[in-house]
């Protein structure tokens, strides 16, 4: 059998993804080449657990096609008395640890996966199903390591001028960190980095960003406030296919025209999902991996506001911080991001004293692009 070998490096990190599905191969390669290196190469047989050139502890990532070994494994999680039970990426998701083997499985999605040292084995009923699942776990690997070697994630917005010089944009939910980003990727040409989560290192006397690759989203208010609405409704009118994870609820609207926020029976925010291939044909704007951090903003976005710049009073914390206390998406349900006891309070203490020596500026920003230009113009010459 030809297999193909797709290894994924960001900043020291990396690993490997071994499948047989061109669907996986395919969306591996969009998914991440725009922020990472992928390199692909055919083999005739997955590597050895482990084996993974300049990371060699990272595990190495296998898809397939197999419903008969999800039925054995979903089996052996869902009928144990009493499966470990979590909420992974809006899916109920149950786990079994065997000895050395950890079983994971999510009904839902028809997906399981055995962890084992050296090696994360996913499998599903549907080839197609495997793509963002191989994508996920290929990440959060890469998120260990890079945790282990000193990057923090944060929740935060980032945009790149001249000289690699970025502005890091923090706040609150509802704050407008991507509203921030994207308007001044759109209206100042600067680069996008990251719309939500990013992650930050302390190198020097200053602070290093590496993008957190994923898709970005964008509210249906926001795609009509930056003048993008027409033309991502056309293209959904044309039957190009979105994002294989977005939500119906969004489509429905895009078809009938709204251009307000829509919401699920939550009262969370539904957003297109732009994949990160397509953020230059659908939103103009232009990717960048990584970067250094040239100034700290504090966007405060609403409607009807006179644009200006404050003092940037800001507090950056633990709510900035994803955490195991605070990560709400992507818990550790794999176990492959442990760090030694006490790492991480060490990382955080460095990176928010590596802050406080930068410089910093909050704004307040309306809705509108048009009259926010100036402002964020005069905040990007502060680069």
């Amino acid at each position: 059998m030809t297999l193909t070998a797709c290894r994924l490096t960001a900043a020291e990190a990396t690993t490997t993804v071994v499948t047989d599905i061109g669907e996986v191969v395919d969306w591996v390669r969009r998914y991440f080449t725009p922020w990472w290196t992928v390199t692909a190469t055919q083999t005739t047989g997955p590597p050895p657990g482990g084996a993974d050139g300049t990371d060699p502890d990272a595990p190495v990532i296998e898809a397939v096609a197999d419903p008969a070994t999800y039925e054995l494994w979903a089996k052996s999680v869902l009928s144990a008395p009493e499966p470990a039970e979590t909420e992974y990426v809006r899916s109920r998701t149950y786990s079994r640890r065997d000895g050395d083997r950890l079983l994971v499985v999510t009904p839902e999605e028809r997906i399981a996966y055995q962890v084992t040292p050296g090696r994360v084995r996913i499998v599903g009923t549907e080839p197609s199903a495997l793509r963002i699942p191989a994508a996920r776990v290929a990440r959060t690997v890469v998120w260990g390591r890079l945790e282990r070697a000193g990057w923090t994630l944060l929740h935060a917005s980032a945009v790149v001028g001249a000289g690699d010089r970025a502005l890091l944009s923090f706040g609150g939910k509802g704050a407008g960190k991507t509203t921030t980003a994207l308007m001044c990727a759109r209206r100042l040409g600067l680069r996008l980095l990251a719309n939500d989560r990013v992650f930050a290192r302390p190198e020097g006397s200053g602070v290093r960003l590496l993008t957190w690759a994923s898709v970005t989203s964008v509210g249906l208010g926001l795609l009509a406030g930056l003048g993008l609405y027409d033309g991502v409704r056309e293209r959904l009118l044309a039957g190009e296919p979105f994002h294989p994870a977005q939500d119906p609820l969004v489509l429905e609207a895009l078809r009938a025209g709204t251009r307000t926020a829509v919401f699920d029976p939550t009262g969370r925010e539904m957003k297109v999902l732009v994949a990160p291939d397509r953020l230059a044909p659908w939103l103009g704007v232009e990717p960048v991996g990584e970067a250094e951090v040239g100034l700290l903003l504090f966007p405060a976005v609403a409607a009807g506001r006179v644009p200006e710049l404050t003092g940037g009073d800001y507090r950056i914390g633990a709510p900035d911080l994803f955490t195991a206390g605070t990560e709400d998406s992507y818990p550790d349900v794999f176990g492959v991001r442990r760090l030694p006891e006490g790492a991480a309070a060490e990382h955080h203490r460095a990176l928010l004293a590596a802050f406080g020596r930068l410089p910093r500026r909050g704004v307040r920003l309306g809705h509108e692009p048009a009259g926010n230009e100036p402002v964020l113009r005069t905040v990007a010459g502060l680069l």
